[in-house]
């Protein structure tokens, strides 16, 4: 489970970074191993690094060019009142962050994955 900290990886590494750790995660889970991930959703067009979000977008995109299956979306903790502007540890936001929830499984069978 990560939990409210892959907008870190993405943020300082940038997709390619994020893609190694998300590689790295990968390489150590079990054929068929699940790994949720959560996270403070950001807009296009924000300062989402000095906000501490990412871009849902921005994260598909990511697992999609990893050897992970993304299998479920949720939007259990989508906050309609979160306009996105204000960051993370804000008062007026801070445990309320608009936020996406995903659940990616690494294949059963993983002979067919990867170069």
């Amino acid at each position: 489970m990560l939990a409210l900290n892959f907008h870190d990886v993405y943020n300082r590494g940038g997709p390619d970074g994020a893609l190694a750790f998300l590689g790295r995660i990968y390489a150590v889970l079990k054929p068929g191993g699940v790994l949720g991930l959560i996270d403070h959703d950001g807009a296009a067009g924000n300062d989402n690094a000095s906000l501490h979000r990412v871009e849902k977008a921005r994260v598909l995109e990511v697992i999609d060019a990893s050897d992970f299956v993304l299998e479920a979306e949720s939007d259990l903790l989508v906050n309609a009142d979160d306009d996105m502007t204000s960051m993370v540890f804000a008062p007026e936001i801070r445990g309320r962050t608009s936020r996406f929830v995903l659940r990616l499984r690494k294949p059963a069978d993983t002979t067919a994955v990867g170069p």
